[in-house]
């Protein structure tokens, strides 16, 4: 993930930028699939979105018969990443914990044009999904803490605003 989050339950390991070789994902994901496995997430740990094959991914999980949610920051969200989540995926939750650029900077820990990027593509997932006609709840999460209680409603407005199904 190239995000800084203070809080993050992944931070003290940063430095391991290991990430799942895409034969061995794709093994796993056929294997799942026979197994009758119903539903997987692609989440925590780092940013699922970033493995140079995931759209890929995401969608052989749907071929192989399984429902798929993602957890993912937002932030780099390529048009094959956005048409691949609406084709592919039953939900999909940005972890925006912000309602401003100021309050990002802190629970993110990055500039603060990034804020406005991930309501971008917030915006773009919704749009798509409008579009094609499929029903992928997309929503957004926020991290209550002492210094982000106070921007909670701008990050509830911005995010109905972007036309998300829910706020958690």
């Amino acid at each position: 993930c190239q995000h800084n989050c203070p809080g993050c339950l992944s931070a003290f390991n940063r430095e391991d930028q290991e990430e799942i070789p895409f034969e061995k994902a794709k093994e796993l994901i056929e294997e799942f699939g026979q197994l009758g496995i119903k539903a997987i997430n692609f989440g925590g740990g780092g940013e699922p979105t970033h493995h140079p094959r995931a759209a890929e991914l995401i969608r052989l999980v749907k071929k192989n018969g399984m429902e798929l949610g993602i957890f993912t920051n937002g932030s780099d969200l390529s048009d094959d990443l956005i048409d691949a989540i609406i084709n592919s995926c039953t939900w999909v939750r940005i972890s925006l914990d912000a309602g401003s650029p100021q309050v990002y900077r802190i629970t993110h820990g990055m500039k603060d044009d990034s804020y406005q990027n991930v309501l971008d593509n917030l915006k773009r997932l919704v749009k798509k999904r409008n579009e094609s006609g499929r029903d992928v709840k997309i929503g957004t999460s926020y991290l209550i803490g002492s210094h982000t209680i106070h921007d909670i409603y701008n990050a509830a407005k911005n995010s109905k605003e972007c036309g998300v199904d829910y706020f958690r």
